[in-house]
C-alpha cells in the first residue's frame, strides 16, 4: 500500500439481506428527488421485506431531496404518530387536519 493511500475492508450486510429478521414496526421513508441517496435504494428494501412477508410503513414524499424541505412539519407528525402508537402503544385517534394539532 503506498504512503497515504486508505482502504477500507467490511463485511456488512446490506439492507435488502436483512429484511427477513425485521421485528417491529418500520416506516421508510424517502424523497422521490433524492440527490444524495438514490430512492431505488428504499425500493430494493421494501420489495426484499414484501418478500419476506414483513408490515411495514413506505413513505414517499413527492419533490423532496434527502431533506424534505417545505414538508419537514408534516413528516414531523407522520413520525411522531408512527412512534406514538408503535412505541408508547398509543392508539388515540388524531385530526386528519395536521393544523388542528398545532392548536392544542
Amino acid at each position: 500500500m503506498e504512503k497515504g493511500d486508505t482502504t477500507f475492508v467490511y463485511k456488512i450486510e446490506t439492507n435488502p439481506q436483512i429484511a427477513s429478521r425485521l421485528k417491529g414496526h418500520l416506516m421508510l421513508v424517502h424523497g422521490d428527488t433524492d440527490n444524495n441517496v438514490n430512492p431505488a435504494n428504499s425500493i430494493r428494501v421494501a420489495n426484499a421485506l414484501i418478500r419476506a412477508n414483513k408490515r411495514f410503513e413506505y413513505v414517499i414524499m413527492p419533490g423532496q431531496r434527502h431533506g424534505f424541505g417545505d414538508m419537514n412539519e408534516w413528516f414531523f407528525w407522520k413520525m411522531a404518530d408512527h412512534y406514538a402508537r408503535y412505541l408508547m402503544g398509543d392508539r388515540t385517534e388524531r385530526p386528519t387536519d395536521i393544523a388542528e394539532l398545532n392548536n392544542d
